[in-house]
């Protein structure tokens, strides 16, 4: 699932939470379901980086890379944009990163390496795999199509 996907449920997620639990209880609460929140999405077939550039012992092209880059930086200004105008909560923030943890810690190729030579890093990447759906290399427009309908989804949650 792209990171805007992730960053969109994860906090619609904490805005539940909020609205639950008493507030010193809610955003840990929050930062937890949005962990749960990215794995149950990684479950959904999607497109990710990993669709378009399979081959994880080479290096990532540089135009992959940006676009990734770019995806993720929309995701970003779109979160702190909902923060500062609807959603002032800090429960919305912790579930938007709890949302977006489990990529930043396994898949950001400058400390990934590290991370999973870690006991808990080890133990992450191998649950992380486990739960991401096939490769969709060969169906990528359906999975872009999938991508597309979470982030409307997050917007539309947090929107109403």
């Amino acid at each position: 699932m792209i990171g805007t996907g992730h960053l969109l449920i994860g906090g619609a997620v904490g805005v539940g939470t909020f609205l639950l639990l008493p507030t010193p209880m809610a955003v840990p609460v929050a930062l937890g379901l949005g962990i749960v929140s990215h794995h149950l999405l990684d479950l959904i077939p999607h497109t990710d980086a990993a669709t378009f550039w399979p081959h994880a012992c080479k290096p990532i092209p540089r135009l992959i890379g940006a676009v990734v880059a770019a995806e993720l930086l929309t995701g970003l200004v779109l979160t702190v944009t909902l923060f500062f105008s609807l959603h002032t909560q800090l429960a919305f923030l912790g579930g938007a990163a709890g949302g977006i943890v489990p990529d930043l810690l396994d898949e950001v190729p400058l400390w990934q390496k590290r991370f999973r030579s870690t006991v808990l890093g080890a133990i992450w990447h191998r649950w992380h795999l486990r739960l991401h759906c096939a490769s969709m290399e060969n169906t990528w427009i359906a999975g872009i199509v999938v991508d597309a309908l979470v982030v409307g989804t997050g917007l539309w949650l947090l929107l109403i």
